[in-house]
């Protein structure tokens, strides 16, 4: 069963509506649901010829004589010979007239036996010269392969009419993997596990949160766990300082003055180009409070929630205990998780801010992050978890992973703290996952029943 995705594919089909040349760049993460993306939004292609073809990491010879069987399958010619170049099988296909999509499916891995500049080279003339009958997609998993396309020096550069970078599933969509779990198993989940549909679907919805960690991440066996291993390998170790950086990062956030006293000082243009290119890989990111634009307050934390996990628990501890997974929980997991989900569950908030943005219910915000203060009456700092910008001012929520709803006294207590940092506020409010024991109208209140509604509709009635 295919989930979620519904923006991505309406946003596709209309290009496949198209009757003028379409040059369509897909890429991201592997595992993260290209494949998947693209068969869904053909299935119902009725008015066109589909050749869909994935490239793998053979020499070029190969690839073209494998793509040609491809275009004689999906024409239904079985005595098609092989081309000697994608020149000539592109020059074939546009004499035939026939309205086509053609998938070229891990393109990046077309390229990697070829010389530098080379496949991109034959490319450019092939779009150059497509008909406009003919529909080409280009896809790859290798993300800094496939942005190269996109710069300026690249032979490509300017022949995309559409690109689309596919990103995880947010903590909404992932959720429907999961529709007999409760919103806040259902948090825990993807606070763990994060939104790669390949991740979710080796996951038992009949197992508890414990039961699948135990079963997929912590043996040196498990599903996850060959997941997260091979995307570190494949990825961050490309990067000289990747799993050092990774495993200091871990589950909080760091400046870059506090890597870079591990990696070395008198690294520090390395460290640079080093961050650089883990963000780049979608594994890192730069963070930063809304309201303060200096250095010091820039932050680098593990983007994806169960590369995350790994390198919290798994990376650092031994492996001996691993064998044992009901006991590596308890000593090394267990005391430490609901924190772990509560981070995670910050990051959430703020997704749900994004989806109201995305689905036109807000209109008003600008930005969405944190709030950094510096109260200096009562010589405090220190940061907010959600926070919006809009054009009034700032709008600032507490975000509270907890498993009892909150009472007043609670709430009190939050409101009072906040009562003596001087700034100026549009609006606050709390986001408990258990919810309130009582109504209060002095502030916005937003339970995991207003993060899951069953529909981002525009005419949603929003709690405030």
């Amino acid at each position: 069963m295919f989930i979620g995705r519904e923006i991505e594919i309406e946003a596709l089909r209309n290009k496949f509506k198209s009757h003028k040349k379409t040059v369509i760049l897909l890429y991201g993460r592997r595992r993260i649901g290209k494949t998947a993306l693209i068969r869904e939004t053909l299935k119902d292609i009725n008015d066109a010829t589909v050749v869909y073809h994935e490239f793998h990491r053979v020499i070029p010879e190969k690839n073209i004589e494998e793509f040609s069987k491809s275009i004689g399958e999906a024409l239904s010619l079985s005595s098609l010979p092989p081309f000697l170049s994608l020149t000539d099988a592109f020059v074939f296909l546009n004499q035939l007239g026939k309205r086509m999509i053609v998938v070229m499916d891990e393109y990046s891995e077309l390229k990697i036996h070829a010389k530098k500049g080379e496949i991109d080279s034959y490319m450019k003339s092939i779009v150059d010269n497509l008909s406009e009958n003919i529909i080409l997609i280009l896809t790859g998993s290798s993300l800094k392969v496939m942005e190269e396309l996109l710069e300026e020096e690249n032979p490509m550069f300017g022949r995309f009419t559409y690109v689309m970078k596919l990103e995880p599933l947010d903590y909404y969509d992932a959720s429907n993997f999961f529709p007999d779990k409760s919103h806040y198993e259902q948090m825990e989940i993807y606070s763990v596990f994060g939104g790669s549909p390949y991740v979710l679907s080796l996951l038992d919805e009949h197992l508890s949160l414990r039961e699948n960690i135990e079963e997929t991440i912590i043996p040196l066996s498990g599903s996850v766990r060959a997941y997260v291993e091979s995307v570190i390998n494949m990825e961050a170790s490309r990067v000289p300082h990747g799993i050092t950086i990774l495993a200091l990062i871990s589950n909080s956030k760091k400046k870059y003055s506090e890597l870079e006293n591990t990696i070395g000082k008198n690294a520090s243009g390395v460290l640079n180009r080093e961050l650089k290119m883990l963000i780049e890989l979608g594994i890192v990111g730069k963070v930063q409070p809304i309201n303060k634009k200096d250095k010091a307050k820039i932050f680098y934390e593990i983007t994806d929630p169960v590369i995350r996990f790994y390198f919290t628990y798994i990376y650092p501890n031994p492996e001996l205990m691993m064998t044992n997974p009901n006991m590596f929980f308890e000593n090394f997991i267990k005391k430490s998780i609901k924190d772990f989900i509560a981070r995670r569950f910050e990051e959430a908030c703020r997704s749900y801010f994004a989806l109201l943005v995305k689905n036109g219910i807000r209109y008003d915000i600008m930005n969405i992050g944190t709030y950094w203060y510096d109260d200096e009456i009562n010589k405090r700092k220190g940061e907010f978890d959600v926070a919006l910008q809009t054009a009034e001012g700032y709008e600032i929520y507490d975000a509270k992973f907890v498993s009892a709803p909150l009472s007043y006294k609670e709430t009190e207590k939050e409101r009072r703290q906040l009562s003596t940092i001087p700034i100026s506020l549009t609006r606050w409010g709390i986001i408990s996952a258990s919810g309130f024991e009582e109504k209060n109208n002095s502030y916005t209140q937003l339970t995991l029943d207003d993060l899951y509604k069953a529909s981002f509709s525009r005419h949603s009635e929003m709690p405030w």
